[in-house]
């Protein structure tokens, strides 16, 4: 579907909204629109604009809605439709309690390791 088209059924949808949705999509569309400070690791195969452009949007999209920090598996889905952005395939882990890997992110094919919990930085 182009871009256009998309968002020609945008508009469509949001005709038909009655006037606490328009409210609601009005403060979803304002927290997506935001500006964030954002920096990605130079060099790294994983790192590249659609990428980063992708998983920033989902995760705005999230913040929008909700004030708690993305679950294990928001995250893991977050970057996995991230990685599809960027052209990739993705095959995610076949259980939520996989060991060594959460995802199988090809072309390369690598194996991914996806962590929500926050590294501590170097000074």
């Amino acid at each position: 579907m182009s871009e256009s088209s998309r968002r020609s059924r945008l508009h469509q949808k949001i005709d038909r909204l009655a006037e606490p949705e328009v409210a609601v999509v009005d403060s979803f569309v304002d927290a997506v629109l935001a500006p964030i400070e954002s920096e990605l690791a130079s060099g790294s195969w994983l790192t590249t604009k659609p990428w980063a452009e992708a998983f920033s949007a989902r995760l705005r999209a999230h913040h929008a809605l909700n004030v708690e920090p993305l679950s294990t598996t928001a995250f893991e889905a977050a970057f996995n439709a991230a990685c599809e952005a960027a052209g990739w395939t993705v095959e995610p882990a076949n259980s939520a309690t996989n060991r060594f890997f959460d995802t199988v992110v090809s072309p390369r094919p690598t194996h991914v390791f996806v962590s929500t919990e926050a590294t501590p930085r170097s000074p």
